[in-house]
């Protein structure tokens, strides 16, 4: 059985491989030439030159060999993983390519990396597989935690790809420019870890030690990255570059710190989802995504300042509605607090909603004036509960501290084919305090503008789908013109009239329609932790600053330049 395997796995590769050009030749030439340079790690090396081209000058050389470490000879008793007829790769880790060392594992040796080194796999996952489960052993080193992510396990195209963030493990699955994945809190044993993902019964899954970390409905098999780089379905422990992560929000390259053990892949889903309870907070239920890819593959551009993937996400369902006669307001717990606990919908469904305000003056431009492609116009010239008023840019402007809220009296409930959402702000002394701040939208982001890391970020959610676009943006210490816009065939987000970010889009607004009255009304300064995976948030969000005029036009108000 191991023979027919290898044997199939080298055939098939090299086979692949004839049939490839040759564009790559000269990353390859440069990566043979760093092949065996000792003053650089195989992490540097592949971070500079790329997976595929290093290994094919390695294939070449006769100094990298398509096939698992070593036969199945050695005989564990459970848990220890075995080969059987639904075996497609197996992996029992007792040899070293390049770098690590070999300790004692769950089932004979296995793979000690410590951080910044690499281990390709003899696995090039080049066939579809319509169902499957991937599964290791892992055992974390002592300076694991010393940095917010490590990668696992994966090929570098995120085909499939396992790593660990801020106290979450992660298992992606990425189809050409879409990113499916699953997350959940994890701590890991300090003894051995059996990881695991798998697909094809109904779900996307992630598994650790037995127990379900996280699931989501997904309906797609594996399909390899097809384009004539031989080696870009090469699975590699210790080595992620920046690429192809921007749906679970990771933006860097990767290195591990650990122990590995007994990789094996098979053609069926291993682990019954009959005995979980969808009850326990470790199950993660979402729906998997249709969405209208970018034309370009993410891996063959080298721009990073601007996301166009649309992962899948958690439904934005996380209101909780009260009793018509509950009390909505506590004097002592401010207007943020109340939201974060009974969600901004039910909150204005049991109290009175705010009306935009109008200023009667005339203003010169810049300032925002109405037209007849105004669809809403508010002048921020009114406080609801919270915040103060200030000198703004036409008339008054409402400026709110960390923490305060102001609602408006704009209810997004018609969906709109083109459309442009413009607002002025001035940040806060303390606006920087934090990394990411909410500017304005609704709380299942249907629209919703965010300042994270010095990136301005226009988000556009559909029905479980997140689009949206992101640019670096430094924000003026006065008044900012902000805007985001759709209709012209992309998505992009402008700061004082000038292009931020921009992505192919041909989709129009759509309103969140769950027959909950206020779930699309607009509001500045409060964002609860849903709906905003996408962009790499999971935690609720406040402002600080001053905002005046928010515009909404059914036009793209801005001209993109080709």
């Amino acid at each position: 059985m191991k023979q027919k395997i290898l044997c199939s796995l080298i055939l098939s590769s090299f086979v692949f491989f004839a049939c490839s050009s040759n564009d790559s030749a000269g990353g390859a030439e440069q990566a043979l030439d760093n092949f065996n340079n000792s003053n650089a790690t195989l992490w540097r090396t592949l971070a500079e030159e790329g997976v595929p081209e290093y290994f094919e000058a390695a294939a070449e050389e006769g100094k990298f060999d398509i096939s698992s470490s070593t036969p199945s000879k050695i005989r564990c008793e459970s848990p220890a993983l075995k080969m059987d007829d639904n075996t497609r790769y197996f992996d029992e880790l007792e040899t070293i390519y390049q770098e690590g060392e070999l300790v004692e594992g769950v089932c004979g040796k296995a793979l000690l990396l410590r951080d910044g080194e690499v281990a390709p796999l003899g696995v090039n996952l080049i066939d579809s597989m319509k169902a499957g489960t991937v599964e290791f052993w892992f055992r974390p080193g002592e300076d694991f935690y010393d940095v917010s992510a490590r990668t696992l396990l994966g090929n570098d195209g995120a085909r499939v790809h396992f790593f660990y963030k801020n106290g979450e493990l992660f298992f992606q699955k990425n189809h050409a420019d879409i990113h499916y994945f699953v997350n959940g809190a994890v701590t890991f044993e300090n003894d051995w870890n059996l990881v695991a993902g798998q697909w094809g019964d109904g779900y996307m899954s992630l598994w650790v030690n037995g127990k379900m970390v996280a699931r989501m409905k997904h309906e797609h098999g594996y399909v390899p990255a097809m384009r004539n780089k031989p080696f870009e379905n090469l699975l590699v422990i210790g080595f992620k570059s920046y690429c192809c992560m921007e749906g679970p929000g990771q933006y860097e390259g990767m290195t591990t710190s650990g122990a590995f053990d007994q990789f094996r892949i098979s053609n069926i889903p291993r682990y019954s989802m009959e005995n979980v309870d969808d009850g326990e907070e470790i199950v993660v239920e979402t729906d998997t995504l249709d969405v209208v890819p970018p034309t370009e593959d993410p891996l063959d551009d080298d721009s990073v300042d601007v996301n166009v993937d649309t992962p899948a996400t958690s439904p934005e369902d996380s209101t909780v509605l009260v009793d018509k006669d509950s009390s909505v307001t506590d004097s002592s717990v401010s207007l943020w607090q109340n939201f974060d606990f009974l969600g901004v919908a039910a909150y204005f469904n049991n109290a009175e909603a705010p009306v935009a305000s109008t200023y009667p003056g005339k203003c010169e431009s810049p300032a925002l004036a109405m037209d007849d492609n105004t669809l809403f116009m508010d002048e921020l010239e009114t406080i609801y509960l919270e915040g103060e008023l200030v000198d703004g840019v036409c008339g008054k402007a409402v400026s709110l501290k960390d923490g305060e809220v102001a609602p408006l009296g704009i209810n997004m409930i018609e969906p709109m084919a083109a459309g442009t959402v413009e607002f002025w702000f001035r940040p806060g002394s303390d606006f920087t305090n934090k990394p990411a701040r909410t500017l304005l939208g609704n709380d299942g982001s249907r629209v919703q503008f965010l300042y994270q890391n010095g990136q301005l970020v226009f988000q556009k959610n559909h029905a479980d789908i997140h689009y949206f676009v992101r640019g670096e943006a430094a924000l003026d210490s006065g008044w900012n013109l902000i805007a985001g816009q759709w209709g012209d065939g992309y998505m992009s987000v402008w700061l004082n009239d000038k292009e931020v970010a921009r992505v192919q889009h041909a989709e129009g607004y759509l309103p969140a329609n769950r027959d909950i009255p206020f779930e699309n009304l607009l509001v500045i300064g409060y964002k609860s932790y849903c709906c905003m995976e996408g962009v790499g948030l999971s935690e609720a969000l406040t402002t600080s600053g001053a905002y005046d005029q928010l515009r909404i036009s059914n036009i793209p108000r801005y001209s993109i330049s080709e």
